[in-house]
């Protein structure tokens, strides 16, 4: 019983230094709360598209992203991309440009005329001035040059979903 008794002697010295103490340690855990809260918001998780013929660029590309965070879909040709941008509204597309059937520049424009606040970003093996600057009046907001590199592609796509739309 003595051993009971010292117990909860020490539980209770325990308790009330605990108690003088705690609020010290809450008001830490509160102020480290709001910082914990804020940097979701900062690094909000952000939906992507990714529009690419190859199946090989849309699964690097994907891990990229994914690694960084973000939520990822994709689509394999410019009509499936109309459509997935029509129904999820992503916060941001990454477009290839060469690919069959539709041409990037133009899925560009049409997803442009879905929504004129769009968010796109072109990536192409292309680097000619002329396709960049055709891209651009189009109303990209930033060009990737494949083959992809990671800190290129995070920079890029960071810097743009950080601009207003």
């Amino acid at each position: 019983m003595g051993g009971a008794n010292a117990s909860q002697s020490g539980r209770s010295h325990q308790d009330m230094s605990g108690s003088e103490c705690k609020p010290d340690v809450e008001r830490k855990r509160d102020s480290a709360q709001p910082e914990d809260r804020a940097q979701p918001s900062r690094n909000m998780r952000s939906r992507i598209l990714i529009v690419d013929d190859s199946s090989m660029s849309r699964r690097i590309v994907r891990g990229i992203l994914e690694s960084a965070g973000h939520e990822v879909t994709e689509a394999a040709d410019g009509m499936a991309a109309l459509e997935r941008y029509s129904l999820e509204k992503p916060d941001l597309v990454l477009l290839d440009m060469v690919m069959g059937g539709m041409y990037g520049l133009e899925v560009l424009q049409k997803l442009r005329e879905i929504d004129n606040q769009a968010r796109i970003i072109v990536a192409t093996a292309d680097i000619q001035t002329s396709t960049r600057e055709m891209a651009v009046q189009a109303g990209s907001r930033g060009f990737v040059t494949k083959p992809i590199r990671k800190e290129e592609l995070l920079s890029l796509v960071n810097s743009v979903l950080e601009e207003r739309p």
